[in-house]
């Protein structure tokens, strides 16, 4: 397995401390401006520079590591002390910002083998398999390592393997490791070992499982019974060898049979390894099966290690089909091993973190879910996408952590103040601390509005919600509705706005209820600038409140007429409130010869086709299809321009692109549909504080 899928070309920084347009490009900018002589920079602080200018190129950090390690023609036990420190910096940081990178762990553990022995590496191999606990590679290396440094310790040796064994034990392509273990107790010759390694190995559904089984039959056919099993169960086995009797010999024609004669010893040894052969035969049967229904997903997986390059959506397709399969075996064990996969190749996908927390969640393992959710938030989801921060800081208020869910709405509120989902889950935050003060929740929604972070859309929703708390929590109707007149000019073309404001009236019980939603109504043909067809759906919304609680039959008929009459009828309640898409300035003209266009004139283009009112009389009328579900409000806005102007000022750009999938795009790509998690935000904003 590769230490890093993609080696860039050395081409662009050969030259960099000659060519000055290469050195702007790489983000250190050369100073003309001083003529008088100045100390030459060395290679290793010109890409630190290039580093902390551009963090998360990981080519950057590359060159970096290079330019490090062959300081002085390569570090040596014997180099400057100096030298050594810059290795053991960069190491260090580099680590820090990409932990999945076993194969530095590795580097990194070689080093200081070489500078300061094998204690000093036995450290460092301890902090990798921390940060990637999971890594197959890492602990099969560390493993061998200890082996070679430490041979005489058997029982520390055995120690480590076994806490392999824990975290990587039942990955499906362990086979490195368990190769190890095997290979380490063979070259003992503790074969009883071997063979319980072995039972163990056929029972998990591994890549290789099929080679171990064959290594288990030689082992059996080739070495005596009592090495491969304990003095105990070696007597278990002889005992019921010895009173389970032979089958009788037949005698001569008449004759009785000869009475069974004794077991000899060979006889008892074949005995006990053919029923040693037919138990383990059955456990390879279960795992055969247990593979191939693995064997489907892992075939599709191109890369199991971690990469900064976005992964195509059939490979996210493939982990998501791959995780509900393994959710449906039920096994949780398996289940968090998969996972736990899965967040190495997509460490940089929240989705899947969000969905590990969330199944720890539902296993009632709140502190595990924690803890996957402060993994995800430390170092791999940038706050420029808080969706998980958000879900982070609902669990800890579950959990009693206040003040920590409090932190958490604060720091993205100052990164993104223009996050409007984060805006009303704080804003709800607070109202459930201080429900009967609802002060701090609404001064939260007042400073935004009051504020340019909002565009005018995300503006219409928050006075929406406003409304709402004010009427759902204070109980003050009079007050919720002077909200909404108050605003009504504001968002004359928020359909957000009004339809909520339309419910809002029709969800009243008292004696005013329908002046109220009449004036509403009025409003929305009069003053607003949304589109007919808007109008018409709330025409038919309110149609249904005429006739089930209405006062009089004149209202309906009129209102009825208006929105399902005669194009002639119509048009004077349409002419009143026109679409703002709509093109004024160029009316088309219409020509009708009896009622239909004259094809010669709509191909000329001289006219447009309209049909006329005798014969839209021919075709169904309007009515709504159900009720109104307004969509685009289903979520929360996006963020506005200007909140992101903000953004842009005080952070750099964050590298990678995280493309969102749609199920347009799955349907395109697959025949399976993709589970695509519903959020709003925009993964294209920057970060304000990176990883």
């Amino acid at each position: 397995m590769p230490l890093y899928e993609e080696p860039t070309a050395t081409t662009q920084y050969t030259q960099y401390a000659t060519d000055s347009a290469l050195a702007q490009t790489n983000g250190v900018e050369e100073d003309t401006t001083n003529t008088e002589p100045t100390s030459q920079k060395s290679d290793l602080e010109r890409y630190w520079e290039i580093v902390k200018a551009t963090p998360d190129d990981f080519a950057s950090w590359e060159y970096l590591i290079r330019v490090a390690e062959s300081a002085e023609g390569g570090l040596t036990s014997k180099s400057p002390p100096e030298n050594i420190t810059n290795m053991r910096e960069v190491f260090d940081q580099f680590l820090a910002k990409f932990p999945l990178c076993f194969g530095y762990w590795k580097k990194y553990a070689d080093f200081e083998l070489t500078i300061q022995g094998p204690t000093e590496a036995e450290k460092i191999y301890e902090r990798g398999v921390a940060a990637i606990a999971n890594s197959v590679d890492l602990w099969t290396q560390y493993c061998g390592f200890k082996i070679e440094h430490y041979s005489d310790d058997l029982e520390a040796i055995r120690g480590l393997f076994e806490r392999g064994a824990t975290n990587v034990g039942l990955d499906f392509l362990s086979h490195l490791f368990w190769d190890k273990y095997v290979e380490f107790e063979k070259s003992v010759q503790d074969y009883v070992r071997v063979m319980k390694i072995l039972d163990r190995i056929i029972r998990i559904p591994i890549h290789q499982y099929a080679r171990f089984f064959e290594d288990f039959n030689n082992l059996l056919s080739t070495r005596p019974i009592t090495e491969l099993l304990t003095s105990e169960q070696y007597k278990e086995y002889e005992e019921e060898v010895k009173t389970t009797p032979p089958p009788p010999t037949e005698g001569t024609e008449g004759e009785q049979p000869l009475p069974p004669a004794e077991k000899t010893e060979e006889q008892i040894q074949n005995e006990i390894r053919t029923r040693v052969y037919n138990l383990y035969v059955d456990n390879y049967t279960k795992t055969h099966n247990e593979v191939n229904k693995r064997w489907v997903f892992e075939q599709e997986i191109k890369r199991p290690y971690f990469h900064v390059k976005e992964m195509d959506i059939p490979q996210l397709t493939n982990w998501r089909r791959y995780l509900d399969s393994e959710e449906s075996e039920g096994d949780d064990t398996r289940i968090q091993v998969l996972y736990e996969r899965c967040l190495v190749a997509c460490a940089l996908y929240e989705e899947f973190w969000q969905r590990y927390a969330h199944w720890m969640i539902s296993k009632n393992r709140y502190d595990d879910a924690r803890n996957i959710y402060i993994r995800a938030i430390s170092v791999f989801i940038p706050i420029s996408r808080p969706s998980i921060r958000l879900s982070f800081s609902c669990l800890e208020e579950q959990q009693g952590n206040i003040e920590e869910a409090r932190n958490i709405y604060k720091t993205i509120m100052e990164s993104s103040p223009g996050h409007v989902e984060t805006i009303m889950k704080y804003a709800h935050f607070e109202r459930r601390r201080n429900p009967d003060d609802l002060s701090k929740a609404l001064n939260i929604l007042t400073s935004v509005l009051e504020s340019d972070t909002l565009d005018d859309k995300s503006k219409s929703y928050i006075i929406v919600q406003y409304a709402k708390m004010i009427w759902h929590h204070k109980g003050s109707v009079e007050d919720a509705r002077q909200i909404f007149q108050q605003n009504a000019t504001k968002c004359s073309d928020s359909k957000y706005f009004w339809w909520n404001w339309f419910k809002f009236e029709l969800s009243q019980n008292d004696s005013e209820v329908e002046t109220y939603a009449k004036n509403v109504v009025e409003m929305i043909r009069n003053i607003t600038t949304l589109s007919a067809e808007t109008i018409r759906d709330i025409q038919n919304s309110y149609l249904e409140f005429l006739m089930e609680r209405g006062s009089t039959i004149s209202l309906y008929n009129k209102i009825d007429a208006e929105t399902h009459g005669p194009i002639a009828i119509r048009a004077v309640a349409d002419s009143k409130k026109r679409s703002v898409e709509e093109d004024d300035d160029k009316p088309s003209k219409q020509l009708r010869i009896d009622g239909e266009v004259d094809p010669t004139a709509v191909a000329s283009g001289a006219v447009s086709p309209v049909v006329s009112p005798a014969a839209s009389y021919a075709q169904p009328p309007y009515y709504p299809q159900g009720p109104w579900n307004p969509q685009g409000y289903t979520g929360y806005p996006a963020v506005s321009a200007a909140s992101a102007a903000n953004a842009q000022q005080t952070s750099y750009q964050y590298p990678y692109q995280y493309s969102q999938s749609t199920a347009g795009t799955a349907t395109a790509t697959s025949a399976t549909p993709t589970q695509v998690p519903s959020s709003t935000w925009d993964y294209n904003q920057p970060s304000a504080t990176g990883y």
